[in-house]
């Protein structure tokens, strides 16, 4: 069985749809939240003090190979984030290459401060139409501050596919201890005739600044894939490793990299494999 024959109007497509959604939303098992040396310091949400860069630019890109006949995947994103008195802004242009075809998605992020220790995560995302990429994306999260340096979120995320959607439950548990912050972030994946459940644990290590860090990501639990010569829907299981470095190596210029392997083990025996790459590029002005 060739479960690499997937199509992007295919509702398997919803998968690589949801792995993507996924893996953008989780740079927010660390709330929009970094570590000095001596206390947490909110990097999107605190009000840029008079020295302190309002604006950056980043472009990043990502490259993912699987061991079957599944085409090699390339995303390519470039964002402009500006901090108001309020919060962040962020604009985003994704370019992804998926199933042999290609498409462009446009994203919006806001984090608006709340009240002291809380803030809000919100998202909306539109796509090319029949595309594997969702036409419509909403997303939005609840983040606030806990006694002992720990932090708490609840949020969703929402997939619109036409005619079909997928809603993402979430939320999140982090600590914050000297240099090292931890997050586990459950996932509960719903779309009619069909719920599963995943979840991911982060570990990031702070150095000189809040820029400065190295990350380790594993996540797991169940998902879902589409096989055409079948016609129905397959639940399998996966597990994911991912490392990250980032580093600001001059005043206003960051440098990324990234590096991961994926395993997906499907009802039918059959298993598939994938690592991927990425680095990305940053200026401060």
């Amino acid at each position: 069985m060739n479960l690499g024959r997937i199509t992007p109007k295919d509702p398997g497509a919803i998968l690589a749809a949801v792995l993507l959604a996924l893996m953008g939303a989780a740079a927010l098992a660390t709330p929009a939240a970094a570590q000095t040396r001596t206390r947490p310091v909110d990097v999107l949400v605190k009000p840029a003090g008079p020295e302190d860069p309002r604006n950056k630019i980043e472009l990043n890109y990502e490259y993912q190979n699987f061991n079957d006949s599944m085409p090699d995947w390339n995303w390519l994103s470039l964002e402009y984030l500006h901090r108001f008195e309020w919060g962040s802004l962020i604009g985003r242009v994704n370019w992804a290459d998926r199933f042999d075809e290609q498409a462009f998605q446009y994203e919006v992020d806001a984090y608006p401060k709340l009240w002291k220790g809380a803030y809000l995560y919100l998202n909306y995302g539109i796509a090319e139409n029949d595309t594997f990429l969702p036409n419509r994306r909403y997303g939005a999260e609840l983040f606030w501050a806990l006694p002992k340096k720990f932090e708490a979120s609840v949020g969703f995320r929402r997939l619109e596919f036409d005619p079909r959607y997928v809603n993402l439950y979430t939320g999140s548990i982090g600590w914050y201890r000297g240099n090292w912050y931890y997050a586990v972030r459950p996932w509960v994946s719903n779309k009619p005739g069909e719920t599963s459940v995943s979840g991911g644990f982060l570990a990031r290590r702070y150095f000189a600044t809040r820029y400065d860090y190295c990350t380790l990501r594993v996540g797991g639990g169940q998902g879902s894939d589409f096989d055409q010569s079948i016609d129905e829907l397959l639940l399998s299981n996966h597990w994911a490793i991912t490392g990250e470095w980032q580093r600001r190596f001059r005043p206003k210029w960051i440098a990324r990299a990234k590096a991961g392997y994926t395993s997906q083990d499907f009802e039918t025996g059959t298993s598939r494999q994938s690592w991927l790459i990425g680095g990305g590029v940053a200026r401060l002005f």
